[in-house]
């Protein structure tokens, strides 16, 4: 297998991973309507970098004969910021008032934004072929979640939402630079438990606890968003990332609403709307045209 279809791969096993976050938070909210979103948030990261920065280490030393340097690890902190203490904040807030589907496809159309953020930061070349999949994903993602655009209260939940549709767009890219300089494995570790570090400052002024009160059950649900949906999760899409182009590459998050969909249909019992599955098609026809 080559090293492009390989990326591919990891990429889209990523995206089946995170395609399970939003239906198994909204079924932690339920459980515990008074759970504190920032409190899973934060726990859910921190397992992550338990998993993550060990491996980074590992990997780093294995490859270039030592650690990552602090220096390095530092000149994170922006990013991490961005992608994992500002995105998560703002997509578990809205977790509480929007649809699981909803919100995996707003998420999904960060092609949107990495395609000019790829071209300036990278100097990637985007082929007219790729920009065009693109919007026509975005079309895609539009008509999946037309249903909840006017619904009450929810508003305020889709404006969360696009605010860390932008913030993780940048880290992304911003993440695949620095994973030039000091490993994608590194960059990747240490930009999730950096992001979650600066959780605490939040957590402390915003008197939430650190720990959630939660039942044996969502607890295990708990530790599977951890350790494999952010740890392993992560570790896959950037280390396919850093294999194909980002444009091209980046354009599998359409498929998430698709399978998040799906699963929220069936464990949540979320109806099923003829625009979204019209939605669907047009996803999966623009994802085809992009690898293609």
């Amino acid at each position: 297998m080559g090293k492009e279809n390989s990326g591919y791969l990891l990429i889209l096993a990523a995206i089946g991973l995170w395609s399970t976050i939003e239906v198994v938070t909204k079924y932690i909210h339920g459980a515990h309507g008074d759970v504190d979103p920032m409190s899973i948030a934060f726990v859910r990261f921190f397992l992550g970098a338990l998993l993550l920065i060990p491996y980074a280490i590992f990997k780093t030393r294995s490859e270039k004969g030592h650690s990552p340097d602090l220096h390095s690890v530092l000149r994170l902190l922006p990013s991490s910021f961005l992608g994992i203490t500002l995105t998560f904040t703002l997509y578990h807030l809205a977790l509480e008032s929007v649809k699981a589907s909803t919100s995996a496809t707003i998420i999904a159309a960060v092609p949107l934004f990495s395609l000019p953020l790829s071209s300036i930061f990278l100097k990637e070349r985007l082929s007219r072929r790729v920009a065009f999949a693109v919007l026509l994903g975005l079309l895609g993602v539009f008509l999946l979640s037309f249903e909840e655009l006017g619904a009450p209260g929810s508003m305020w939940g889709i404006v969360y939402l696009l605010g860390a549709l932008v913030s993780f767009s940048t880290f992304m890219v911003l993440n695949k630079n620095a994973g030039r300089e000091i490993g994608p494995h590194s960059a990747t570790g240490f930009s999730i438990g950096l992001g979650a570090l600066m959780f605490s400052p939040l957590l402390l002024v915003l008197g939430s606890p650190f720990i959630p009160e939660l039942s044996p059950w969502s607890w295990v649900l708990l530790l599977y968003l951890g350790f494999l949906a952010t740890g392993v999760g992560y570790l896959l899409f950037f280390t396919g990332l850093d294999r194909v182009q980002t444009a091209r590459g980046s354009s599998l998050f359409y498929l998430k609403p698709v399978f998040a969909f799906v699963l929220a249909v069936l464990i949540l019992g979320e109806p099923v709307m003829l625009m979204s599955i019209l939605g669907i098609v047009v996803v999966v026809f623009s994802v085809r045209m992009a690898l293609t």
